[in-house]
């Protein structure tokens, strides 16, 4: 899973705690500038498709006019498409960044995914209903003409609510456009090459493709293991795995292997959605409907799904049917991730239980408990709080803006002063978010009384804020927000 940015800052009468903000200011240019030279100017028909399913329109098109405004040099096109609001599962979404990618599209943004040019904005309610600004007209530079489609990637606020968070309900999908009563292009033009179908785009090679479990291995008896509902064709979770519980049960007899797990509700702003049926494949890889083996939901619905389990994939095909309308009401393709790294023997009598409460999914990853050996700060979160081969950095502060502002503090009341920066970084040192609460514990001072001490939040700006902390083994022990600021 990709978490986003964020960098925390400790200080408090040793050691405070500092929460540093960027604001980014973007300017949005209005004008168009285009060489002197011959240029067309004309309009289209475009539609928004699907990425994967070459014929079926996106769940986004709606919301895009359905006339595209091309202006051509000789050096490429640029293209104008407006967007308006559109009302979805009982939210009125608005885009909020459309990107465009040079080539194949990938699960994530890189570099060939390029941000695209806001020329026009309007004000609309926003799904906490407040005011707020959303692009309404977009220009799209190619430096090829005449291309039939290419594809992009589309970030809208009501999908990220669904996903979980900014960015996470960020989506692939393509620009078809018809040329077909399109004026001359200009002379000199580099056009597209004539494509008679834009093949679809390979799935993703997992770097997890290794941790498949040979299910002959097992010994009668209950294990369980740990699950994700996975997108098809993308590397990230499935919007439906927000309904799943991530526990399942492996119950081995004479050599057959029974999967069970459960699910519970999903509340996206005021649409409850949970899976009525799941398909896996069976033993010639054709899928079969799951038996739903306990009814605990509202309404009589599945609470409980049994399947037989005929390979040890970490990544196993099957199809899914929350019943939602905005998803067509029909089952969806995924996958049932399996962590068989969690795979725990259990007794015999062990009965899967899982939630049956309304609730937003999340990804599986470790539990963490770090300690910094030069300042003794120890971290620790829950599972599924930050990503997978999170590392705790600290770093003392010893000068600077920042420094100074605390230390004119320290010396107006008196106290004795340590300043630390502290991140969570990935393997690659970018800055990582945690999704929940996590604790933050610091040692004592030699000497030192907890009662004497405290930790401070400092903002920007230098503005104290000091933070409520508990004497734990020694240690003084804060624990942030709900979504770990």
């Amino acid at each position: 899973m990709v978490l986003e940015k964020h960098k925390l800052r400790i200080f408090w009468q040793t050691v405070a705690m500092v929460m540093v903000f960027a604001l980014l200011i973007v300017s949005i240019g209005t004008e168009k500038a285009f060489a002197a030279e011959e240029k067309n100017t004309f309009e289209v028909p475009v539609k928004l498709m699907h990425a994967y399913e070459k014929s079926q329109p996106s769940m986004g098109n709606p919301a895009m006019h359905q006339t595209a405004v091309i202006t051509e040099t000789k050096d490429g096109a640029d293209i104008e498409l407006q967007f308006t609001a559109l009302d979805f599962m009982n939210m009125h979404g608005h885009l909020l960044k459309l990107y465009a990618w040079d080539g194949e599209p990938a699960p994530e943004r890189n570099d060939t995914c390029k941000e695209t040019k806001v020329i026009a904005e309007e004000k609309d309610a926003g799904l906490d209903g407040k005011q707020m600004v959303f692009p309404s007209k977009i220009v799209i530079h190619r430096s090829l003409l005449r291309e039939k489609e290419f594809y992009v990637r589309v970030r809208v606020d009501a999908m990220d609510s669904i996903a979980g968070g900014d960015g996470k309900g960020e989506q692939n999908a393509r620009l078809v456009f018809d040329y077909s009563k399109a004026p001359a292009a200009p002379a000199g033009a580099k056009i597209a090459p004539e494509a008679p179908d834009a093949k679809t785009p390979q799935e993703e090679k997992h770097t997890t493709v290794n941790k498949n479990y040979d299910l002959s291995t097992l010994k009668d008896g209950n294990y369980t293991v740990k699950i994700d509902l996975w997108h098809m064709h993308e590397d990230r979770p499935s919007m439906g795995n927000g309904s799943m519980n991530h526990l399942a049960l492996i119950k081995v007899k004479n050599g057959k292997v029974e999967c069970q797990f459960t699910v519970h509700p999903m509340g996206v702003s005021g649409i409850i959605a949970s899976l009525i049926t799941f398909q896996y494949p069976d033993e010639q890889g054709n899928l079969a409907f799951a038996d739903v083996v306990e009814k605990k939901l509202e309404g009589g619905k599945a609470s409980k799904f049994s399947f037989p389990l005929y390979k040890g994939e970490e990544f196993m095909h099957c199809m899914v049917d929350p019943n939602v309308a905005a998803m067509g009401n029909k089952p969806v393709d995924a996958r049932l991730r399996f962590y068989w790294d969690t795979l725990e023997k259990v007794s015999d009598t062990f009965v899967l239980e899982g939630s049956t409460e309304t609730s937003y999914g999340d990804v599986y990853t470790p539990a963490v408990d770090q300690t910094d050996e030069a300042s003794g700060i120890r971290l620790l979160a829950e599972e599924r709080v930050l990503a997978s081969g999170a590392v705790l950095k600290v770093e003392e502060v010893k000068d600077g803006a920042l420094f100074q502002k605390a230390a004119d503090f320290g010396k107006k009341h008196s106290l004795d002063l340590k300043l630390y920066k502290i991140d969570f970084v990935d393997d690659t040192g970018s800055p990582l978010k945690p999704v929940r609460q996590i604790r933050l514990q610091f040692p004592l001072p030699k000497n030192a009384k907890a009662e004497k001490c405290q930790i401070i939040n400092f903002a920007e700006d230098g503005t104290p804020n000091p933070l409520q902390a508990k004497n734990v083994e020694g240690k003084m022990e804060i624990v942030t927000a709900a979504d770990g600021y």
